[in-house]
């Protein structure tokens, strides 16, 4: 062995020793995630909305099965929205204003391909794929109200693969689901 091994060594084995100290005195514990709901819905406790930067989950199976109660995310949090189908393969046609709410005229002209960093259609995909879960990425902060008890309203037209009609869940942004 010579010097610069012998040195090296003296470097290395106390740092592992501090490693094995430091696990042993405080111990190993995994963290294990909180279940998710299917969907973020504020009901009478707005304030259990997901965390800055969360992705939100909806099913589109919920959508097939009739139920139809709209997603709302957060622009201030910088929600997410995830697409996802148990039994079913999809993909997202367009995201547009809804046009049966009063939006504002500015977020016609600027969200007329959804309130998402990542715009719809997807002209990067064939209209011949189908997909089984599709991000949205984060809404975009200028697509929600500035006012607190104002939102904008989306709708997604989804095409789901086997099924002869399209499905369009509403999409609610808000600036924020709880008063922080």
């Amino acid at each position: 062995m010579n010097i610069t091994t012998s040195k090296r060594l003296s470097l290395v084995v106390p740092g592992f020793v501090l490693l094995s100290l430091g696990l042993a005195l405080y111990g190993y514990e995994e963290k294990v995630a909180p279940p998710r709901s299917s969907r973020n819905i504020p009901e009478k406790e707005p304030h259990l909305s997901p965390k800055l930067g969360a992705s939100v989950e909806v099913w589109v199976d919920d959508y097939i099965a009739k139920q139809d109660p709209p997603v709302y995310i957060s622009a201030r949090k910088q929600h997410a929205l995830v697409w996802r189908c148990r039994k079913c393969e999809f993909r997202i046609v367009k995201v547009e204003p809804d046009p049966k709410y009063d939006n504002p005229q500015s977020v016609k002209e600027k969200f007329h391909d959804g309130p998402f960093y990542r715009k719809f259609p997807d002209n990067e995909w064939p209209e011949s794929e189908y997909f089984k879960a599709i991000s949205a990425g984060p809404v975009h902060p200028f697509a929600a109200s500035k006012k607190p008890e104002r939102h904008y309203q989306f709708k997604a037209t989804i095409r789901v693969k086997g099924l002869p009609k399209d499905i369009d869940p509403h999409i609610m942004t808000l600036q924020g689901l709880n008063p922080d």
